[in-house]
């Protein structure tokens, strides 16, 4: 089927940033992006609540990378590894992964993922449709020249042991899925990564169903409608009311959470499936298309999906069932309004035995390795008890050594805490000694100033007393020759006395004499 060739490109901005995307004349994708501003944001938000930040993501059949950027808007990824394998939607890819304004370290690779060997042809599902590039080998279009040039193929192994490990693998291959899944089934029965794949109503996705439960794995059916309530753009009027797309989600040991209050006011549907029947049944039960009268409420989800059934004129009886041979097998569009008119399948049941006796040998295969894994294990649990017994032995001695050493330890922090106090005594004593020592030489200072000072000041009083002494000297010199002096002159004083005492009586003696005379 041909395409209706670009007629320009668009650029709008979006939920994820500004994007770049092909515009054909009425483009699915492109007229989702410029009216909602997103596409398939609420299948975004479910896979990203799976997903804690710092996660590694494989997207293959990345389109333009909504789906990648989309979740890398909610969750900051690790890594993003983005495969895509029509060569004229890479330049697109590129692009957005460069203008987005989350994206997280990103690897695009333009290649088809098949396994080895896998004889591909590159063909649009739909016109103006370049979300619906298959490259399923199909008898039936062999020989007509391809819509899309088919690139070198790269295996779902490969991929994982040059970009990986993964948290989240995304498969959207139009058709593809069971074939990739198939050819790596030892990682898939095995890993722990979740699987998200797209479900349409095909047997192809039931087969998918078989595989994934064959191999241990828990399985949800996640369906969402197209047109999101809660819209970027705030949008209203739905571009396809009752329009819904699904996928199928593939865990191990992760837990899944029940939708969140958002996913389910957008009417988005979650349900456990546990055999092929189930999903049959859930895909029934899913509205595809409905009159654009018909309100969108969550009250009116299944009644919309069953009277679409009947405005469509199928039965649950002959829908996706092997023995009417409903359901081609090949990638279909979900929103599209199905013609009601499906081609015979050739050898459909004794295709779905060839599978599931395939299915049935890996199985047994898969399970004698892993009883002999047991076995082994079981083996290796009774040296690991051995081990853990002697461990346990060495820790019960090891703890009992850890309360000596704690003891120790103790006495030890103890003998260190008076230690502590005893050095800080000391050196306050040292600090006191030392202020001490500098009043002491202080003092010393001071006393051998005062001490040169009264050398000083014996040496001027010794020479005083040696002067004073020298005129003491002298004055005794002075005082004896004084004394003789005194002596001499004392005799000289007696002598006159003597003298005067003599003249006074001859005085007398005279002057009685002069009376006697003058009488």
């Amino acid at each position: 089927m041909t395409r209706t060739p670009f007629s320009h490109i668009i650029d709008t901005d979006t939920r994820y940033g500004k994007l770049k995307a092909p515009d054909l004349e009425h483009d699915l994708i492109g007229r989702f992006l410029d009216y909602y501003g997103e596409w398939a944001f609420n299948e975004v938000r479910f896979c990203a609540s799976l997903l804690e930040d710092g996660a590694r993501v494989l997207d293959i059949g990345a389109f333009i990378g909504t789906f990648g950027l989309g979740v890398a808007s909610l969750r900051r990824l690790s890594s993003l590894c983005a495969v895509e394998g029509n060569p004229e939607l890479v330049p697109f890819l590129n692009a957005n992964v460069a203008l987005a304004s989350h994206h997280p370290e990103t690897t695009v690779i333009n290649a088809i993922v098949a396994p080895k060997n896998y004889e591909v042809h590159g063909h649009y599902g739909q016109e103006e449709n370049l979300g619906s590039t298959s490259f399923v080998y199909d008898e039936a279009t062999a020989d007509i020249p391809d819509d899309v040039p088919a690139k070198a193929t790269l295996t779902l192994t490969e991929l994982r042991e040059e970009n990986g490990p993964f948290d989240l693998i995304k498969i959207d291959a139009e058709g593809m899925e069971y074939a990739i899944l198939k050819d790596d089934q030892n990682f898939v029965a095995t890993g722990n990564s979740l699987i998200w794949i797209e479900c349409n109503e095909e047997i192809s996705s039931l087969d998918c169903a078989d595989l994934l439960l064959g191999l241990g794995l828990q399985l949800h059916y996640f369906a969402f409608p197209a047109h999101n309530l809660e819209n970027h753009r705030g949008q209203t009027a739905p571009l396809m009311p009752w329009a819904y797309e699904a996928g199928l989600l593939a865990s191990r040991n992760q837990s899944i959470p029940e939708l969140d209050e958002t996913l389910s006011r957008n009417l988005c549907i979650l349900k456990k499936i546990s055999t092929r029947e189930e999903l049959r049944r859930a895909l029934w039960e899913t509205p595809r298309w409905a009159p654009e009268e018909w309100p969108m409420t969550a009250k009116s989800s299944h009644l919309a999906a069953m009277a679409s059934r009947q405005v469509l004129k199928q039965s649950y009886e002959t829908f996706l069932n092997d023995e009417t041979g409903s359901g081609d097998g090949k990638s279909g569009a979900s929103f599209q309004k199905p013609s009601g008119q499906n081609p015979q399948l050739s050898d459909v049941q004794q295709n779905r035995l060839e599978k599931a006796e395939e299915s049935l040998e890996f199985a047994r295969t898969l399970a004698l390795e892993r009883l002999e894994e047991l076995q082994k294990a079981d083996l290796h649990t009774q040296e690991l008890e051995a081990a853990l017994k002697e461990a346990r032995d060495l820790l019960h001695e090891a703890r009992e050594t850890e309360a000596d050493i704690r003891r120790q330890l103790e006495q030890t922090q103890e003998g260190l805490r008076q230690a502590q106090e005893l050095a800080y005594e000391r050196l306050n004593a040292l600090e006191q000694a030392e202020q001490m020592r500098e009043e002491a030489s202080q003092t010393e200072l001071a006393l051998r100033q005062r001490l040169e000072q009264t050398e000083e000041g014996l040496h001027q009083a010794q020479e005083l007393a040696y002067e004073r002494l020298s005129a003491l000297e002298l004055a005794d010199e002075h005082r004896e020759e004084a004394a003789r002096t005194e002596l001499d002159l004392r005799k000289r004083l007696a002598q006159t006395e003597a003298g005067l005492a003599e003249a006074q009586k001859l005085a007398f003696e005279r002057l009685d004499a002069l009376n006697q005379m003058t009488k």
